[in-house]
């Protein structure tokens, strides 16, 4: 639920006020020079480091917040400050419960800093939007993750079939940012720069996400090199507040795969190349294994991580226990050099693995995925919750249609037929286009005209959760 507080006119803007871009240029962006902020949040002997939301916006503002990291016990201060004049500002909070948002004034001219006071927080994955004109025009919007008193760190965990945020179930609305990770590497997607990291992560808080999910395996690059991209990019997502879902290899011969497993992939009965049986029974150990090492041991325990994906739409249906077997040598490996970070299945559907038994993957992974396009609908929804696991509608995007009210409708189905989160496939923010962005059902301004009704859309289905 979120409580709107308001203010009246600020005579000083003068004309500004009554005409673009000042009165309704948003803010909603962490610059791309912002360092990541964290702080160490204490519980017992041990210090966590957790994300501190402190946002750089588009137009100069500033949203800050003390303290910092936001613990739920501690009456929250939250400034915005900037130079433009808006008119009619209130502070939203939304997230699992009800929050008390104050007014505490505006002082300054030129620049402002608008003031409010929030208690009644709890832990988990909040939503925080700084608006003007009765709430009309969003000026600056992202997640604040509070902390519960005490913490211990946990985060992100399992418990039963929710996904938990610091002990209380989390619900999210996330991005597919497949090749972020790379972004101005000069290699895999040459048409990026690392300017593009920042407008990337700026869309997906401007469309109310908290999780994104990225392919970190690169063939054109060491081990080294695409683990320590991957870093990169886990504080930049962490400077906001997000969450990360991290593949490390693709069924398809994208190239978002270790180097040296070109020669892995073969052409399949459908005429794609993907991962072959051989890759599944053995292969995998060549030059998968050394990577998923590297990539884990890096960036183990990293408080952005939402988990770790063995594969994207891995599968062997002609040969399911050959690929179960792998999934599960996988996941052991994982969770030796990482064991607090949740293993996300990444299959399309339970269906296209043609294991005989869903429950065969309890203890293997700790959440199941599906990916759902132009509406589709899944049994899988129920069967999650059967075997007592959390499921992701990971992907999903329409082909056609009014797609904001299409996708708006198909989100709200999901989720409330069980689903944690709810992600959008193929965002790519950029003017031009990158290489990084899928033309039937993607989410961009190059190849569709909805950029901002999808956005909107998003938004507004993030606010509900």
């Amino acid at each position: 639920m979120a409580i709107l507080a308001l203010l009246g006119c600020i005579d000083s803007c003068g004309e500004c006020l009554t005409k673009p871009p000042c009165h309704a240029r948003a803010c909603d962006s962490t610059d791309s020079d912002a360092s990541p902020d964290t702080s160490a949040h204490t519980a017992g002997d041990t210090a966590v480091t957790h994300p501190v939301p402190v946002w750089m916006c588009s137009n100069g503002e500033t949203m800050t917040f003390d303290p910092a990291p936001v613990d739920a016990a501690v009456p929250l201060t939250v400034s915005i400050t900037g130079t433009t004049g808006y008119v009619y500002v209130g502070l939203a909070f939304t997230g699992p419960g009800t929050a008390n948002v104050e007014w505490q004034g505006v002082t300054g001219s030129r620049p402002y800093t608008w003031q409010y006071g929030v208690t009644g927080l709890s832990a988990g994955s909040w939503t925080a939007t700084f608006t003007a004109d009765n709430g009309a025009t969003a000026i600056c919007t992202g997640s604040v993750p509070v902390y519960g008193t005490g913490s211990t760190g946990a985060g992100i965990a399992v418990s039963g079939s929710s996904i938990t945020f610091d002990g209380v179930p989390f619900r999210f609305v996330g991005f597919n940012t497949r090749g972020i990770v790379h972004y101005g590497g000069g290699d895999i997607l040459p048409y990026t720069s690392t300017d593009d990291v920042a407008t990337t992560l700026d869309a997906v808080q401007a469309a109310g996400g908290t999780v994104i999910r990225v392919f970190a395996a690169n063939h054109d690059v060491s081990n080294d090199v695409a683990a320590e991209r991957l870093a990169t990019l886990l504080d930049a997502a962490q400077a906001r507040g997000l969450h990360v879902i991290v593949v490390l290899t693709d069924e398809y011969a994208t190239g978002f795969s270790p180097q040296g497993d070109d020669r892995s992939y073969g052409v399949d009965d459908n005429g794609y190349d993907t991962l072959t049986p051989s890759w599944y029974a053995s292969g995998w150990k060549d030059s998968y294994r050394p990577w998923v090492d590297t990539v884990v041991t890096r960036n183990a325990g990293n408080p952005v991580l939402l988990g770790w994906e063995p594969g994207n739409e891995t599968k062997q249906p002609s040969d399911p226990n050959t690929w179960l077997y792998w999934l599960t040598q996988v996941s052991e490996q994982i969770r030796a050099d990482d064991p607090g970070t949740p293993i996300i299945a990444g299959t399309i559907d339970i269906a296209s693995t043609a294991i005989p038994d869903p429950a065969e993957l309890v203890g293997v992974v700790d959440v199941l995925t599906v990916h759902l396009y132009d509406g589709a609908t899944s049994d899988d929804l129920a069967t999650a919750e059967a075997v007592g696991m959390p499921i992701i509608v990971e992907e999903s995007g329409f082909s056609s249609g009014d797609r904001a009210s299409e996708i708006a409708a198909h989100a709200v189905a999901t989720l409330g037929a069980g689903a944690d989160g709810y992600m959008q496939w193929g965002l790519m923010a950029t003017a031009a286009d990158d290489g990084d962005g899928d033309r039937t059902y993607g989410m961009d301004r190059v190849f569709h005209d909805d950029f901002d009704a999808l956005t909107a859309g998003y938004s507004t289905i993030a606010g509900g959760l």
